[in-house]
């Protein structure tokens, strides 16, 4: 009899690990986000799934057409190894502490790229501007924050961004997200109600404050080592998407 109890008992817990799996396929995060959330990424034999839904973000974010205008649109991205941040302005406590918390997370997305908050010798220097002086500055180039690109050279490698932030503006851990989310190479903002979501969306300055699955799943991406600096959208296509059942893309 206990024999018997004890193969029931493992016939439940099979079962329900399967109806688990069945039910994440469409319930974890966005589309496909179960497969991010089972496996990691970075150092692991498995992959993530590029779904059309995320094809198409990764397309009108790292690889815009209208944030690179006449130029053709590649993959640019910073190299392995660690990336100085620094703050220049009227900073605060709280600030610092915001941007230390968000660089982590970025960096954890970018596996071997690792985002470091220092003193001095940054790469991405993140200014703080009295409203009236960034308005004097940038005008209306974004509500909250601006970036601009110094330097990246012909590989596709970032090596030099600075980031503007209106110390006026109320959600200041919205503004610095979105700012590095543009920073670490996905320059362009996504189009469509199905993107909303995302930090990157115009529809998100009024309401989410962190990284969307969606922007999650498109960072570790772009920090794929697979997915080489100058990568065209075309050679992106045919390396990089892999093809997925219509369950997954749902």
């Amino acid at each position: 009899m206990g024999t018997a109890g004890g193969i029931i008992a493992v016939l439940l817990v099979v079962v329900s690990l399967g109806a688990f799996l069945l039910w994440s396929t469409g319930h974890l995060g966005d589309a496909g986000d179960f497969v991010r959330r089972v496996w990691p990424w970075h150092g692991s034999a498995e992959q993530l799934v590029v779904t059309p839904r995320l094809e198409e973000f990764f397309l009108q974010t790292a690889l815009s057409e209208s944030a690179w205008r006449k130029v053709e649109p590649r993959v640019i991205k910073w190299a392995p190894g660690d990336v100085g941040v620094i703050e220049d302005g009227p900073k605060s406590a709280r600030s610092s502490r915001l941007l230390r918390q968000e660089l982590r997370t970025f960096s954890q997305l970018a596996g071997a790229t690792d985002f470091v908050l220092r003193d001095s010798a940054g790469d991405i220097i993140v200014t703080y501007l009295p409203h009236k002086e960034y308005v004097r500055l940038h005008g209306s180039a974004g509500p909250g924050g601006t970036y601009d690109f110094k330097n990246v050279d012909r590989a596709g490698r970032i090596t030099d961004v600075r980031l503007y932030v209106d110390s006026s503006f109320a959600n200041r851990r919205q503004v610095l997200v979105h700012l590095l989310a543009h920073a670490v190479g996905l320059v362009g903002q996504p189009r469509g109600s199905q993107f909303s979501a995302s930090i990157l969306s115009s529809a998100q300055r009024s309401s989410r404050s962190d990284l969307s699955p969606l922007d999650r799943q498109a960072i570790r991406l772009l920090y794929d080592p697979r997915l080489k600096m100058g990568t065209t959208r075309e050679q992106f296509r045919a390396q990089c998407v892999a093809p997925v059942s219509s369950k997954a893309s749902r």
